[in-house]
């Protein structure tokens, strides 16, 4: 959504650079909040109707008509549905190849490794899950570094933590709850304290040092 009022130039996001922003501009200035939380829901819940093209039509009519308050006065519907953000994507040539998958091969043994963002993996089930640490933004804080000393009951979350940090916790959960047998959670010695080590360690976890 926060690509989609962009390309359409409101002004609720011209100011604001990522869109974690989003919603509390949107409430800084007495919009629908609620409306616009509802609207995400129902396309994340709407399955069918991005595999036709009839019904990508209906998609992009409806967001006009659910987002008309907060796009620009002269926008029509049929300006707004030819923004190129909700135009078709070209499909890709059949002979280009898609990297998701890292292939290793030891001892006469072959294994594809499934590599993407944590988003990418929500709502799948994994056998195995590798979780690499990543830094936030705007934040630039690295989300296991924060996450960990939680995670062994050394802390508790903040009640007031920067949606950004949010953020970071909700893929962080979303990936740490993908596997149904082995998880590994790759992150920097230097980001953990000896401390947060031997609580992980009392709560069951394995920890390797790798150089």
């Amino acid at each position: 959504m926060f690509i989609v009022l962009r390309a359409a130039s409101a002004e609720v996001v011209r100011d604001l650079k990522a869109d974690y922003q989003l919603l509390r501009k949107l409430g800084d200035l007495g919009g629908d909040v609620a409306g616009f939380r509802w609207l995400l829901r129902d396309l994340s819940m709407d399955r069918e109707s991005v595999t036709t093209e009839e019904g990508r039509r209906a998609t992009a009519a409806m967001l006009f008509d659910r987002l008309r308050p907060l796009l620009p006065e002269n926008m029509t519907v049929d300006a707004f549905t030819a923004l190129p953000v909700l135009l078709e994507p070209d499909a890709p040539p059949a002979s280009e190849e898609q990297h998701t998958f890292c292939r290793v091969e030891r001892h006469g043994r072959r294994l594809d490794i499934q590599v993407g963002s944590l988003a990418s993996m929500k709502g799948e089930t994994h056998v195995a899950t590798l979780v690499l640490e990543s830094l936030g933004h705007p934040n630039r804080r690295f989300d296991m570094e924060v996450a960990l000393p939680v995670s062994a009951g050394l802390s508790a979350r903040a009640a007031r933590m920067p949606e950004s940090q949010l953020s970071q916790f909700w893929n962080l959960y979303v990936g740490m709850s993908r596997p149904t047998s082995f998880l590994c959670l790759a992150v920097n010695a230097e980001r953990v304290t000896e401390e947060c080590k031997a609580a992980l360690i009392g709560l069951g976890w394995n920890i390797i040092h790798l150089t």
